[in-house]
């Protein structure tokens, strides 16, 4: 198990292009990536939200989602798990729209009437913990192309050769470590996951985390970036 910070710190100094930087946000798709998204901003000096999505659910309990609903409504189908799933149009217009609704429920409960960070030509930072399936980081980044933004950077504790593959093309760079296709993941580490409202409005606020701090010297890392 990772020590607290340390994946953070290796994402950081790997994204260390980006410190200090105006019109860079880190965001987390994920409430459990948030506290992981939170740190790296943290030591890059940029701001950070979480931009939330939902999974549009198809016609099989497979667990592959047909398509999303990321914040401010923007709606991405995965054409390919439609057709697999034999999808109807009917079937995926009302699954889409319970989860908009479920998801604009979430966002005026976490926002409290404020408007989402307004991430229109902002080069975005994407930092997942490595739990988030590859196609639904795919839909979000392309929901997050909907939102108009410059450019996007994944950012996540290790990739497999194959998730890499299906990714590299829709973003700028991905930073992590490349493991064997039948390699998990996930790297644990010691960031507790948000488990209310109340800890995710405290995360975004800042308020559990220290002092922002100098990023190491540039040492040999286990990560790398991987233009696209």
């Amino acid at each position: 198990m990772d020590a607290p910070g340390d994946i953070a710190r290796e994402l950081a100094t790997e994204l260390r292009e980006y410190e200090g930087r105006k019109g860079v946000y880190v965001i987390a798709i994920a409430p459990g990536s948030l506290a992981l998204a939170a740190d790296v901003a943290r030591r890059l000096r940029v701001p950070f939200d979480l931009f939330p999505v939902r999974a549009v659910p198809g016609t099989q309990d497979a667990g592959r989602p047909v398509g999303i609903v990321g914040s401010g409504g923007v709606l991405v189908v995965d054409q390919s798990a439609v057709t697999a799933q034999a999808c109807s149009v009917a079937t995926l217009a009302h699954a889409a729209q319970m989860s908009a609704q479920a998801l604009a429920g979430f966002e005026q409960e976490l926002r409290d009437g404020a408007e989402p960070p307004d991430l229109r030509a902002n080069t975005v930072i994407l930092v997942d913990d490595g739990r988030t399936r590859i196609d639904v980081l795919r839909m979000a980044i392309a929901a997050l192309r909907q939102r108009w933004v410059r450019g996007t950077v994944l950012a996540v504790p290790a990739i497999t050769a194959a998730s890499l593959a299906a990714v590299r093309t829709e973003v700028e760079a991905v930073v992590s470590a490349l493991v064997p296709d039948d390699a998990g993941t996930h790297r644990s580490s010691d960031f507790r996951e948000p488990t209310s409202i109340f800890e995710i409005r405290r995360l975004l606020r800042g308020d559990s985390l220290p002092p922002a701090d100098l990023l190491p010297q540039p040492t040999a890392s286990s990560l790398r970036s991987v233009p696209a």
